[in-house]
């Protein structure tokens, strides 16, 4: 199955590049974005983004979460964040997580991506459920999630140790039935 490219509307959902590594250093060079992701280095240097795109560009599995995907997204060609799937086909579930640079906050594009996401694990991939994680604290993209079809589950009190503090983790997930319901209202609004 083609993974690459995943569109929506305005966004291109496309396989990370090696010449993406500047515009990497140049977004993730704002503390905003790796305060609320762990795997995220600050500052964020350009031997990062070389050490992370090598990575990414080469097949990865892990056990729990299964085949990872990662994507950067475009608006108009412009690589405004990245975001990550991952496809665990024997539970058929899905796993993701996004970020979008501080400049193209505010303008539905986290959503959009999520969305486009989620649409793709169901629609595609065939999954049963999908499911993502936020910092308690991260109001935003607890916000993004929810209007993704995401519903809160879970509460992990204390679950990170992030950064010399503990903070609390937020489980979030969406079915294929709720899924399915999403969409079937948003057809017949068309």
């Amino acid at each position: 199955m083609r993974i690459y490219p995943i569109r929506t509307e305005r966004l291109v959902l496309r396989y990370p590049e090696m010449r993406d590594a500047p515009v990497l250093v140049k977004l993730l060079g704002d503390p905003s974005v790796s305060r609320n992701i762990p795997r995220i280095n600050y500052p964020y240097r350009r031997a990062d983004a070389l050490k992370w795109l090598r990575r990414v560009r080469k097949p990865r599995f892990n056990a729990s979460f299964g085949r990872g995907y990662d994507f950067m997204i475009e608006v108009d060609g412009e690589v405004v964040g990245c975001c990550h799937l991952s496809w665990n086909l024997k539970e058929r579930r899905a796993f993701f997580g996004y970020w979008v640079g501080r400049p193209y906050r505010g303008q539905g594009i986290a959503t959009e991506a999520a969305l486009g996401l989620v649409d793709f694990a169901f629609g595609k991939l065939g999954a049963e459920r999908v499911w993502a994680m936020a910092f308690a604290d991260n109001l935003a993209s607890r916000r993004v999630l929810a209007k993704a079809g995401l519903k809160e589950e879970v509460l992990m009190r204390r679950n990170a140790f992030f950064r010399g503090q503990w903070r609390d983790d937020v489980g979030l997930g969406v079915l294929r039935s709720e899924w399915a319901q999403r969409l079937a209202r948003s057809r017949r609004r068309q």
